[in-house]
Order: structure tokens, then C-alpha cells, then sequence
């Protein structure tokens, strides 16, 4: 016990040592030896306050925590492929089965997510005419198509933004889509839901 007790000093006073000479320990590979037991508990303790300690919600990415699945998805696609494809026969057919899907979607789809995902989906992009999402913006008839969808998309984020719900999940939207923040944050300073819109798709 008395020679376990001298150790255990003897250890002590090399790493008060150390600590007054501020030396590395890589120099004397002997000193981690009678160091290396001393901080061991202390390593062990810090680790289980860490893992006791909640994360704070400024370091998860909030914008990946939306809720979204792969049907919202599939609905979204539908959408947009059926608004882009169909004449307006079709559409005013389709009317009632697309605002069952836009419903479905408004529920619980952020309008980050919903424009998220029409961006980036590669299903709208490989079209022999460009992106689908172009066909209803440049279409000679946009009354239809282009102002019921930018309607219903600024009707979303104008209440998103009004909830202080909004600007938290920029930064995982931008990095997502591959625009700047600060471009973002300026439509949405300025509540141009429509401008926004305008130069998403313009990068199409």
C-alpha cells in the first residue's frame, strides 16, 4: 500500500512538473506511463458529462429534420410533371386530384422542402425539353399553371414566415439546392415570395 501511495505521488509531482515546464509529453515517452493513469479517470469523466450533456439545437442541421417522406415526394414529382405536360383539357380534368395532392403536401411539407425537391429531383431535370419546372414558367399561358403554383407557394411561406419558421432552415436549404444564403435571406427579407421563385427557377 505504502509503495502504490509513493507511485501514485511520484506520478503527481511529473505531471506538476510538467505543467509548470509547459514541456510535450511526445519528448519522454516514460512520462506517459506515470501520466497516463492520472488523466485516464479525468478523460473518463469528461466523456459521460459529454454524453449526459443534450445537444444544442444550433448545431443540427434543422433543415434535415423537416418532415418529408419519399410519398410527399412522389406527390411533389406528380405535380409538377402533370402541370408541365398536360394541355389545359387535361388539367382542368386533373383539377381536383391535383389540389387533393397540394393539400396533402401542405400539411406537413415545408415550402424550403416542396421547392427543395423540385430542384434538385434528376426525374425533372433529364427531359428532352430542359426542366419541366421551365415548361410552366415560360408557358404563353401562365394564368393557369404558373400563378395558381406561385399562389399556393406564397401563401405557405408568408405563414411560415410570419411563425418564426422560416429562416432557421435556410442554411440546410441553400447548401441543399446550391444558392447562397445571402441571396435567400434577401427574397425573404423582402417577403418576395414571387422574385424568390424567379430566380430558383431561372437557375434551372
Amino acid at each position: 500500500m505504502k509503495k502504490m501511495r509513493a507511485l501514485e505521488k511520484q506520478r503527481l509531482e511529473l505531471l506538476k512538473k510538467f505543467l509548470r515546464e509547459k514541456k510535450e509529453l511526445i519528448f519522454a515517452p516514460q512520462a506517459l506511463y506515470y501520466f497516463l493513469p492520472l488523466t485516464i479517470p479525468w478523460l473518463r469523466m469528461a466523456t459521460a458529462v459529454a454524453a449526459r450533456t443534450p445537444i444544442s439545437p444550433s448545431s443540427i442541421d434543422l433543415y434535415e429534420q423537416l418532415p418529408y417522406s419519399e410519398t410527399d415526394r412522389a406527390n411533389i414529382l406528380d405535380i409538377i410533371t402533370t402541370m408541365a405536360t398536360s394541355n389545359i383539357a387535361s388539367l382542368i380534368s386533373q383539377y381536383s386530384r391535383l389540389c387533393s395532392l397540394g393539400k396533402t403536401i401542405n400539411a406537413h411539407v415545408h415550402p424550403l422542402k416542396f421547392i427543395a425537391v423540385i430542384m434538385t429531383a434528376p426525374e425533372l431535370k433529364m427531359q428532352p425539353t430542359g426542366h419541366l419546372m421551365k415548361s410552366i414558367w415560360n408557358e404563353w399561358w401562365p394564368f393557369f399553371r404558373k400563378s395558381n403554383f406561385v399562389d399556393g407557394f406564397a401563401t405557405r411561406m408568408a405563414f411560415e414566415s410570419e411563425h418564426d419558421n422560416l429562416r432557421k432552415f435556410i442554411p440546410g436549404f441553400s447548401r441543399t439546392i446550391g444558392v447562397e444564403e445571402t441571396t435567400i435571406h434577401h427574397y425573404c427579407d423582402e417577403k418576395n415570395w414571387v422574385g424568390l421563385l424567379d430566380d430558383l427557377v431561372s437557375r434551372l
